[in-house]
């Protein structure tokens, strides 16, 4: 195996460290449990946990008293373990994912620090902390944060493993661990990106020695230690469906079944370097300049550090881009790698000799700064219009952008006023062009931090302004406090069609489902009977069951209408 030598670097500053949790501070932790759990995905793993806590099932998971199997407990039970600590509330659904992803900041930091030098190491750590994508699925419920960062610690474990002077299957027992712990969270894709960013960056490296001593038995062996037992636990106590959707029927969609379309357009496979210019948003415009830079770099000096960065950027976007299902949150464990990648240009322009270097990225802050401010003022011109009356011009155009979910952040009382939005922009403009002025006079390191600081503005303002006007577009909690305050305990409580995670969460109680056709029986036949129907499902009733039908409450959430209704008497 060739054998790289890390980069001597002194011991780190405090401030560095200070630095860093300021940043997770503000990204991360402010507010994250303000909010309602949202209905996209996160209010399905809360709801999981309540139910391990509850009911006790912490081997075989259970939604609404049912069983069900597409993804490994490995989230569930830390958000059940935080429910014991905490209470269940969306403080403790959130917590491991805020931690998952300060963590995953911090480990960066160090990993960088190691092999490169102290400032790669804080630039990585605040570039991954105020990307876009990054730092909203730390304040989230979902798996991709725990996942990303299982992902960033099996990596860094090869690699650190890898560059020892002599090393054995002992160094590399973490990786292994690590990636056990990753398919515990979220299936196959745990060990298959690990595995084939290992095996591209080593068949590139042409050291088939260091195959041998990668993939020895007694890691395969802790591997299985680690994630077969919930395996062969589900395979034995769970309902054999069940089993069968987890092991097969989920891997014909992930493959090509009812999610691949028959003829699929090539720019399909394209979807994700979309996605990460959204998700990486400002760093992305620095990344092409990063590849570049690394690439030269591995040319020149057989840097194997930056040729495994660019081995685990690209892998993760190649290999996710083969599967049909995708979405912008998959390819979150290849941020690290391009975080790193744009630290190390960062910290190469404020050598002296570097002088090229700052030209391009002079050129390229140039453009991150116009693009970052009209997007803002575009964004403060719409909510005056929306403010205004609602007019077409500007939201309609911005409500296809970003969803419908628009209109409920440009119409938001008492949020959103026009003189803190115009003094925000104002702000952004300042902040902007300081930041050009300073690279234009050779102050690298003055420059990143005034582009720090916009950042860090927008995470402010987005966690304090915008969130909870887009809060008003899912309007879940302050509807399930309705309905607990009309329904009493003791009375029967159902719903017809699509099943939402937060009733069963914020009602605190089973939610039978019927049919439509079954309403009006349950109904009578239960004193104190109420049920729960979407606005679709209320207007495909016929119109004499209606008649009989009173309308207790009702709300709108993500733009539709929930009735709660019962029987007239």
């Amino acid at each position: 195996m060739q054998k790289e030598l890390s980069v001597s670097s002194p011991k780190r500053n405090c401030w560095h460290f200070l630095v860093i949790l300021g940043v997770s501070a503000v990204v991360f932790f402010d507010g994250f449990h303000c909010r309602s759990l949202w209905t996209s995905g996160e209010d399905r793993t809360a709801q999981i946990a309540v139910e391990m806590v509850e009911g006790g099932h912490w081997v075989i998971p259970h939604l609404n008293n049912e069983v069900t199997l597409t993804k490994p407990p490995l989230l569930p039970w830390l958000i059940a373990l935080c429910y014991k600590l905490f209470g269940t509330n969306e403080f403790s659904a959130r917590l491991p994912s805020v931690l998952a992803a300060t963590s995953a900041v911090l480990v960066i930091y160090f990993f960088a620090r190691k092999f490169w030098d102290e400032t790669s190491g804080l630039l990585s750590a605040v570039v991954l902390a105020t990307s876009i994508e990054f730092s909203w699925h730390a304040r989230t419920a979902r798996i991709d944060m725990l996942f990303t960062f299982l992902v960033l610690m099996s990596l860094t474990s090869f690699y650190r493993a890898y560059i020892c002077e002599k090393p054995s299957w002992k160094h590399f027992l973490p990786f292994y661990a690590f990636m056990a712990l990753a398919a515990l969270a979220k299936g196959p894709a745990g060990f298959l990106l690990p595995l084939l960013t290992v095996l591209v960056f080593l068949g590139l490296k042409k050291d088939f020695s260091g195959m041998r001593e990668v993939f020895c038995w007694q890691g395969l062996l802790l591997f299985l230690a680690i994630a077969l037992p919930w395996h062969m636990a589900i395979v034995f106590q769970a309902p054999r469906d069940k089993v069968t959707y987890f092991f097969l029927g989920q891997l014909s969609e992930w493959t090509g079944g009812k999610a691949r379309r028959p003829t699929e357009p090539p720019y399909k496979y394209l979807v994700y370097l979309a996605y990460l210019a959204k998700g990486f948003f400002p760093w992305v415009f620095y990344l092409p300049a990063s590849c570049i830079g690394a690439v030269k770099k591995w040319r020149q000096s057989r840097d194997a550090g930056v040729l495994f960065l660019l081995v685990w950027l690209g892998v993760g976007l190649v290999g996710f881009s083969l599967f049909p299902t995708r979405a912008a949150r998959y390819i979150l464990p290849i941020y690290p790698a391009a975080a790193m990648l744009v630290a190390l240009v960062w910290s190469a322009a404020r050598t002296p000799d570097a002088g090229e270097l700052r030209r391009w990225l002079f050129r390229i802050t140039v453009m991150v700064v116009v693009i970052w401010i009209l997007l803002m003022l575009t964004f403060t011109a719409a909510v005056f219009v929306g403010q205004a009356g609602g007019a077409h011009i500007g939201v309609n155009g911005l409500q296809k952008l970003v969803g419908k979910r628009f209109r409920y952040i440009v119409t938001a009382p008492p949020g959103l006023r026009g003189a803190e939005l115009v003094l925000l922009a104002t702000g952004f403009v300042v902040l902007g062009i300081a930041s050009i002025a300073q690279l234009k006079r050779k102050k690298v390191a003055a420059a990143f931090a005034l582009l720090l600081l916009l950042a860090l503005t927008q995470q402010a303002f987005v966690t304090h302004q915008v969130l909870p006007g887009i809060e008003r577009y899912y309007n879940v909690k302050g509807f399930a406090r309705e309905v607990n305050r009309q329904v009493r305990q003791e009375d029967d409580l159902a719903f017809i069609g699509k099943w939402h995670s937060w009733m069963r969460f914020y009602l605190g109680r089973h939610v039978e489902r019927i049919l439509p056709k079954d309403l009006l029986g349950y109904l009578e036949d239960n004193e104190g009977a109420y049920c729960l129907m979407a606005s679709s499902a209320y207007d495909r009733l016929p119109e004499e069951q209606r008649l009989t039908l009173k309308t207790v409450t009702s709300c709108i959430t993500e733009g539709k209408t929930i009735y709660l209704v019962s029987a007239k008497h």
